[in-house]
């Protein structure tokens, strides 16, 4: 008895046996073949056909934005804007699901700005300058250059994700919310009350755990008594560092708290020691509101600036070598984290879940309306 592929070919069927086998073969493999080729051939496609002006074109919104390209002005649709924001943003490990969160995200920033310069010279919140926006768009050229042989495809997806999105915007209570965000949380994100004495219920605390799986959650740098006094630009006395006049720490609403004004540092400053580097305050969560730099107080932001930490929830141990500075999470843990909202698309939450996790109570709208 002989067996040829999944079919019994024996001596009473001979070559008719063989010839029937080879046609239920043949058929079978042509079924394989017509599910195979679609698959394939847009898989190809979509991996290879690049995001053609008329594409782009049929993003269209109510609002422009006034852009300066080869040194003249022209009005681009407000997506557009967002298409090349977006694709600056881009990581190629994000999911389509994290890639629409980000679109979402920024149209909501963009718009926010929008509305909040409003007035007649700039048609209203419709038009805005390009310069008034703290978004940054990148041009194609320069995608090319940065994703090379990858541009199309990560082009297609950025494009996706703002067209599957176009106009939807995060609302609260029926304003555009403020989208903060952040790298990589320290393992839950914390409120604005917390960071600025201000309470608002879309900016809270909430689990972001995985976060601590991320090669960014911590860093550990030892300095010396001296490589820190020069990347303060200090003498040898601890003195003439000109951000210790910014004790200040701005929140989301643009004011300073009132407890940390110049008045009552220049009061500390008269108290520390000058031959430490201590944190002098800090919130419950870790995030330093001031430090002793040898006998000058600075904000923990100016703190974590000059020496590039990355975030101001940091502690300072004394060691032999030094100070050891170990930081946790990169950025201020408000909002949504970037990293935790990736985990979240990769496990399979959509781009509405993860926004209405990370900003509690608010939804996702027609941008039209507002």
């Amino acid at each position: 008895m002989k067996r040829i592929g999944f079919f019994r070919n024996d001596d009473r069927t001979g070559c008719d046996g063989m010839k029937k086998n080879n046609r239920i073969l043949a058929w079978f493999t042509m079924v394989l073949l017509a599910f195979a080729i679609p698959y394939v051939g847009t898989r190809l496609f979509v991996r290879y056909r690049d995001v053609s002006d008329a594409r782009i074109a049929a993003l269209s919104s109510s609002r422009d934005v006034c852009i300066l390209q080869n040194g003249n002005y022209r009005l681009i649709d407000c997506e557009e804007y967002i298409l090349y924001v977006l694709a600056g943003l881009y990581d190629p490990s994000w999911n389509v699901e994290m890639a629409k969160t980000m679109a979402v995200l920024t149209r909501t920033a963009i718009y926010y700005e929008m509305n909040d310069q409003a007035d007649t010279a700039n048609g209203g919140g419709k038009i805005i300058n390009e310069g008034d926006l703290k978004e940054i768009r990148i041009e194609k050229d320069e995608l090319k250059q940065k994703w090379g042989k990858e541009y199309k495809q990560n082009m297609e997806m950025v494009y996706q994700a703002v067209k599957d999105t176009m106009g939807q915007v995060i609302v609260y209570d029926g304003r555009l919310i403020i989208p903060v965000s952040h790298a990589v949380s320290i393992g839950v994100t914390v409120s604005a009350e917390e960071l600025y004495g201000t309470a608002i219920p879309y900016l809270v605390s909430v689990d972001s755990s995985q976060d601590i799986q991320s090669p960014e959650f911590s860093s550990t740098k030892i300095y010396s008594a001296l490589r820190i006094k020069k990347e303060f630009g200090m003498n040898g006395e601890g003195k003439a560092f000109d951000g210790s006049e910014n004790l200040g720490q701005t929140g989301v609403d643009g004011e300073k708290n009132k407890s940390e004004t110049a008045g009552s540092a220049q009061n500390e400053e008269q108290a520390v020691d000058a031959d430490a580097l201590t944190v002098l305050e800090a919130t419950k969560s870790g995030f330093v509101r001031k430090v002793n730099v040898f006998g000058t107080v600075v904000t923990g932001e100016t703190f974590a600036q000059t020496l590039s930490l990355g975030t101001t929830n940091f502690h300072i141990d004394q060691v032999e070598e030094g100070y050891r500075i170990i930081s946790i999470g990169k950025g201020s843990s408000l909002g949504m984290s970037m990293y935790g909202a990736g985990w979240k698309a990769d496990q399979g939450s959509t781009y509405r879940e993860i926004i209405t996790y990370y900003y509690p109570e608010t939804s996702i709208a027609d941008g039209a309306a507002y």
